[in-house]
């Protein structure tokens, strides 16, 4: 087992106040910066950047009041580091240990073990709002540790620990930095509430132009969500700089229980996203889960150019067809002749639009659930005109007599010839499907 750093830091991390002050009479260099081992000539280098830590750092880190003191009088450099990382000692109070060592070193007094630390720093002079070379104070750095426990951010607060203009100008707040690192503690929300009143605005956005709500959206981290919206302060729709509100977000990205929670907590279904509802980014992303979450919150699944059905199955063969899932799952909502035979800004239902693509599924599906494959708008003369069954055989002829399939096939192409062919394959069978059905043929 390697010895870390020199004997003076030996001696810190065992907590042992008697040593280190031998130590320090014997001559021991109480700035010296432990250098982790250089890797040799065979081995690979560190994966994780490694501080160079003092023993103050040390035993700040570890709670170890006593020897902080003992250090500190004794003339140790309370603001020090290297050359990728300038920090206090106060900066150690929140560090990420291995987990429970603090509590495995003082037991049921590791709460009075820190604010005996604290007290210790601050007696001496240190601020427990400095910044680093990074902007951080102490608490905004403590907030990014997953693991760090909830009375170390409690007592660093009462004591006075906040953030700084700094970091505010860089980051937005430090309720903004808790969600994007809430991530890591997908299943509690407790940092977040201590952290409520270090913050006026909470629908403040970042220097990227995120929110804390559009950060919990975009990495599903329900608690937090939850957390914000229940102070009542957090407005719901509130835009990113692009555009996007957090239940955007959430669609995009696939996020069920995010989206159930801001439409519980009110979110306007109905609101636009650079032009696009909700319900409209789910489907056209192909989050069926969230669709059907959506629908069944009440989203309306008629839009200007079309319904959800027709959104469901476009571009089928390049993103694939959800249509089928929708309509197992939201019946009431779906199974409607208006939805089913609506028409689009092109004059097309569902069913063209599902045969045009090579959607075979979707084309079964809409079938099954009622929908007709003889209503057109536009009469079949017309190169987009007919029943789908026209269509179809229109689009079948001009892309085996020209060997192109059209920008709208594009992704198909790339694949190669054979996913051509097995596209051209499926038209086949959609064609041979609606002719069946209109002969009389089941």
């Amino acid at each position: 087992m390697e010895l870390i750093g020199t004997p003076l830091h030996w001696a810190v991390r065992t907590g042992d106040a008697k040593l280190v002050s031998t130590l320090i009479s014997y001559g021991a260099d109480i700035n010296l910066r432990w250098q982790s081992r250089a890797p040799l000539s065979f081995e690979p280098p560190p994966g994780k950047y490694q501080p160079s830590f003092s023993p103050l750092d040390i035993a700040t880190a570890y709670h170890l009041a006593e020897i902080a003191d003992l250090l500190l009088s004794h003339g140790s450099e309370s603001f020090g580091g290297d050359r990728e990382w300038d920090y206090s000692a106060f900066h150690m109070v929140g560090l990420q240990t291995m987990p429970f060592s603090r509590l495995a070193l003082h037991g049921e007094h590791h709460r009075r073990a820190l604010k005996d630390t604290i007290a210790t720093l601050q007696r001496h002079g240190i601020d427990i709002n400095c910044t680093d070379s990074g902007g951080d104070t102490p608490l905004t750095l403590a907030v990014t540790s997953f693991n760090i426990e909830p009375y170390i951010i409690e007592e660093l607060l009462a004591a006075g620990a906040g953030t700084s203009r700094e970091f505010d100008a860089e980051h937005g707040s430090v309720i903004i930095r808790d969600a994007k690192f809430s991530d890591s503690r997908l299943t509690s929300a407790w940092r977040t509430k201590l952290l409520f009143n270090l913050v006026d605005d909470l629908n403040m956005l970042d220097p990227d132009g995120y929110s804390a709500l559009h950060h919990c959206a975009l990495l599903n981290s329900v608690p937090t969500a939850q957390a914000l919206l229940t102070t009542k302060r957090v407005d719901v729709d509130k835009k990113s700089t692009s555009g996007y509100t957090a239940l955007a977000y959430a669609a995009m990205r696939g996020s069920t229980s995010i989206v159930e929670c801001l439409a519980g907590a009110g979110a306007d279904l109905s609101l636009q996203s650079r032009g696009l509802t909700a319900l409209e980014l789910a489907v056209q992303e192909r989050k069926a889960w969230v669709a059907i979450a959506l629908i069944k919150a009440g989203a309306s699944t008629s839009f200007e150019k079309y319904n959800v059905l027709h959104l469901a199955v476009t571009n089928a063969s390049q993103r694939g067809s959800i249509a089928a899932i929708l309509l197992e799952k939201c019946p009431e909502e779906l199974r409607v002749t208006s939805i089913l035979d609506g028409f689009d800004i092109c004059g097309w239902t569902p069913m063209h639009n599902a045969a045009y693509y090579g959607d075979y599924d979707g084309v079964e599906a809409l079938l099954d659930a009622g929908a007709s494959h003889l209503k057109y708008k536009y009469p079949p003369a017309m190169s987009f005109g007919g029943t789908p069954l026209d269509l179809i055989t229109k689009t079948i002829r001009k892309f085996k007599a020209s060997g192109d399939l059209g920008p709208y096939h594009a992704a198909v192409k790339r694949k190669g010839q054979r996913a051509v062919d097995d596209f051209l394959r499926t038209m086949d069978s959609i064609q041979a499907k609606l002719s069946n059905i209109v002969d009389g043929i089941n």
